[in-house]
């Protein structure tokens, strides 16, 4: 198990003991002189030598036990004076702890940006306008022609990916690294960036086309069930006007028979009327 290293300290508990051991021994009187120069030597080998890299171990130290802890004293004869500035002290020492990890994790996350920005990698703001500016420019899109048409959040929402239509694509998996809980508090690699912008808007012209297509379809079907309504209607009307051209046939036909059954039965009458009856009248 390797020993515990207080990261408020830089300089090992051992080192900075051998140290002060050595600059008292050097101002004692009456050693031998090789003793003397040999202690110099590693005194300013140890002022020299760079300081032990802090290493930060979670809350709990591993290996240590809460009677170990009661080892260092019996708590129960401290005054409360002693027992509340006991319990400053730790909370100081806590504090202190918190503040040294806090600061490491800050200092490791500055190196990591300077890295990204030697590789060429853009906070957000530059990388959101560099892209913008490279597809503006270019004309890559015939429906991005200014910058309202690709701002910031646009951007966002495709680096994102989960709302509709950017959710086609999906989010952007790689050349972007988030630092923080902010949207603002991230580095991008312009070229993935680009990239992944130009297969979004690729897949935006290409579902605005198929829509297109479709909605020409759909007109297309539309007018040929007009025109074949009408059609119907048409034959529909015609067949109509026969039927009833043959039903009035049939009606004027209808009639005309029985006109000529009227006069026909007005003329048989007539006939058989007896002759005296039309002498006396």
């Amino acid at each position: 198990m390797s020993k515990y290293v207080n990261p408020m300290y830089s300089e090992h508990e051992n080192t900075q003991k051998r140290r002060l051991w050595l600059e008292d021994k050097i101002t004692q009187m009456g050693h031998h002189p090789d003793k003397y120069e040999q202690w110099h030597q590693e005194l300013e080998a140890l002022k020299q030598a760079k300081p032990v890299q802090s290493v930060v171990r979670p809350q709990v130290v591993v290996g240590r036990s809460a009677g170990r802890l009661k080892s260092y004293g019996n708590f129960k004869h401290l005054t409360d004076a002693e027992l509340e500035q006991l319990g400053y002290e730790v909370n100081k020492e806590i504090k202190h702890r918190e503040a040294a990890r806090a600061q490491q994790a800050k200092a490791e996350l500055d190196a990591k940006l300077e890295v990204l920005k030697e590789e060429g990698w853009l906070d957000r703001q530059k990388a959101f306008g560099e892209v913008r500016r490279i597809i503006i420019s270019r004309e890559m899109f015939e429906n991005i022609r200014y910058n309202k048409q690709l701002g910031d959040s646009i951007i966002q929402d495709m680096v994102d990916g989960k709302i509709f239509p950017w959710n086609i694509v999906g989010p952007l998996k790689s050349g972007v690294f988030q630092y923080g809980k902010k949207k603002t508090q991230a580095m991008y690699e312009p070229k993935q960036l680009l990239c992944h912008l130009m297969n979004h808007c690729k897949a935006r012209d290409e579902r605005i086309q198929q829509q297109k297509i479709a909605e020409e379809e759909k007109k297309r079907k539309l007018a040929e069930w007009e025109e074949l309504q009408k059609a119907r209607s048409a034959q529909v009307a015609k067949d109509w006007y026969a039927q009833m051209q043959e039903a009035n046939g049939l009606w004027q036909k209808a009639i005309s028979d029985l006109e000529t059954k009227k006069a026909a039965a007005t003329t048989d009458a007539a006939n058989d009327v007896p002759a005296e009856n039309l002498t006396d009248s």
